[in-house]
């Protein structure tokens, strides 16, 4: 159960300063809604540059919808990062590009935050299926600097990453979009210190304060227990639990909950002691895996947990009083 993260290579280069002082929250928009397709539209005397206008440094990074370089522009010098989009030449053509690269394209194409990745233009190469998706280039992955640090973050670094998360996670939320996949190896950490939030591959609109959509989302140990159980009717809460996972990972040094399984994964989140900060509420709601039984009690006490007065508040709620709130974690369960 308790299995440690797989290891990862160390990433190169000393740790970078984290003491950045992150942007206040964003407040909420007036209409939040996202016209997702007038966000695609490019201008009618604006072309995708040629792939060839930057040289390809190193592979980076393989992911499920494509593959990372670090690339250098020709004409300027600057370093980015290359994300290709994995397209078959016959499925291309027949269906044109995947759901998940359009929908990535759309929504970083509206997301102006100092804490989300920026997609700085999209570029195409000399075959059909070559797209490429041009981003700025952050020195370290959050996931493999963990890994190759000797010793944990220091609880100031902890809530200094933990704010800059919060801040981003709440424009999310403000602008009524879900992440749906937050975990460490989704967040890139510059040079300068500065957090962001990256792949939004699996993101999407939602209508507060919940829509029916898949439950089959968000890496396992990161997932909230609604989508264990199978909920298809789901809102923000979702994005809060993987932050409260991470921000567990950050302080213990280690995954909070690394199950195989997804019944070991519920049983992780039983043996996590509660915390006596927050009040505990219970609202019963009918999920398709979820049964009772007069003998045991477990899925009632997880239900508990899981509706705590922490997941009721807002990620810009949460941000703003972070480094007040933030203390170091319990002990091993």
């Amino acid at each position: 159960g308790n299995a440690p993260r797989p290891h990862r290579p160390p990433s190169r280069g000393r740790p970078p300063p984290l003491f950045v002082r992150p942007p206040p929250p964003s407040p909420a928009r007036a209409s939040p809604i996202l016209s997702l397709h007038s966000s695609c539209m490019w201008t009618a005397n604006r072309a995708c540059r040629p792939v060839t206008d930057f040289s390809k440094v190193d592979k980076i990074g393989e992911g499920t919808y494509g593959s990372v370089y670090l690339a250098r522009e020709r004409q300027t010098g600057q370093l980015v990062a290359l994300k290709r989009a994995k397209l078959s030449s016959s499925g291309f053509e027949r269906e044109g590009m995947p759901q998940t690269s359009v929908r990535e394209v759309c929504l970083l194409r509206r997301l102006v935050h100092p804490n989300i990745i920026r997609l700085r233009e999209v570029v195409v190469g000399s075959k059909v299926d070559s797209v490429f998706l041009v981003f700025d280039y952050c020195e370290h992955d959050l996931a493999k600097l963990l890994d190759s640090m000797p010793r944990p973050f220091a609880l100031e670094e902890a809530k200094c990453l933990s704010a800059q998360l919060l801040c981003a996670v709440s424009h999310l939320h403000s602008c009524h979009l879900l992440h749906r996949d937050l975990k460490m190896s989704n967040l890139l950490l510059t040079a300068a210190g500065e957090l962001k939030l990256c792949d939004f591959g699996l993101a999407r609109a939602y209508d507060p304060p919940a829509g029916l959509y898949t439950p089959r989302v968000v890496t396992l140990w990161y997932r909230a227990p609604e989508l264990l159980l199978g909920a298809t009717e789901y809102g923000a809460p979702i994005d809060l639990w993987a932050v409260g996972c991470i921000i567990g990972e950050l302080l213990l040094h280690r995954p909070l909950m690394p199950a195989s399984t997804e019944i070991k994964q519920y049983e992780l989140m039983v043996c996590i002691p509660p915390v006596s900060a927050f009040a505990y509420t219970v609202r019963m709601v009918p999920l398709p895996g979820l049964r009772f039984s007069s003998s045991c009690c477990t899925d009632r006490h997880v239900l508990c947990r899981s509706t705590c007065l922490a997941r009721q508040q807002t990620a810009s709620g949460l941000a703003s009083v972070s480094y007040r709130l933030l203390a170091p974690w319990p002990g091993k369960c």
